[in-house]
């Protein structure tokens, strides 16, 4: 398990804390690395326990060609597979990471990654090339991230845990009279709601997508779990 941390604002700001508070998460390592694009700051921060390579090699924020920037939470069960087909298409690797197979995938799949891939994942990709940043959530929706998006100043926080996001003094933290009658009535919250106002769970099987040229952001679903449910009953 490892936990990351984000931001694109017109603010900076110092995500040592966020990521301190949800150290537990991964204690072997805690970094971050920060950029300025079209006036919006970006901060991209990991706690990591190290699992599959333990080598520093393979910390993150992970930077591949100074295209794109990594932050990824999970276990990618076929990097293995992943890897040897990668290879056959050109690809040296420098680690034994999943971590370096999952950016690799994507600078050869593109958006069409999540279609190979097998396994349970949260991550932020900095794209470079195309100026957006990608925040995914796995097909089932294992790994969790939280989400606040200001509509007015198009400025977007995300983290691991709701802790770590409200650490973010943008992020205001307010119960939702809406979310109090949902649980009262349920006895729980369905997703993606959190039980605070504009405060979300990115959906299983989904991702934003933050155009940082536009500053706009767009959800997208890439698997659709009702469906494939359904159709596993035909």
């Amino acid at each position: 398990m490892c936990g990351i941390v984000g931001y694109i604002s017109e603010q900076n700001f110092d995500i040592k804390t966020n990521l301190e508070i949800i150290n537990h998460r991964g204690p072997d390592s805690l970094k971050s690395v920060f950029y300025l694009y079209n006036e919006k700051n970006i901060g991209l921060g990991h706690v990591r326990l190290s699992i599959i390579d333990v080598d520093s090699h393979a910390n993150q924020p992970f930077d591949f060609q100074d295209k794109y920037t990594l932050i990824f939470n999970g276990e990618i069960y076929n990097y293995l597979e992943l890897r040897e087909y990668l290879k056959e298409k050109g690809y040296i690797f420098c680690t034994n990471s999943d971590t370096e197979v999952l950016i690799s995938a994507y600078d050869y799949f593109q958006e069409k990654v999540f279609e190979h891939l097998d396994g349970m994942f949260a991550f932020c990709i900095y794209d470079k090339v195309k100026n957006k940043i990608i925040v995914a959530r796995d097909h089932l929706g294992i790994k969790p991230v939280y989400y606040y998006y200001d509509e007015k100043s198009n400025e977007l926080f995300f983290a691991s845990e709701l802790k770590a996001l409200f650490e973010f003094k943008s992020v205001p933290k307010k119960i939702s009279s809406e979310a109090i009658c949902e649980y009262l009535f349920n006895g729980w919250l369905y997703e993606p709601h959190t039980g605070f106002e504009n405060v979300f769970k990115i959906m299983p099987g989904s991702f934003i997508e933050y155009d940082l040229k536009l500053q706009e952001k767009k959800s997208k679903i890439y698997f659709d779990v009702t469906s494939e449910y359904e159709n596993s009953k035909k």
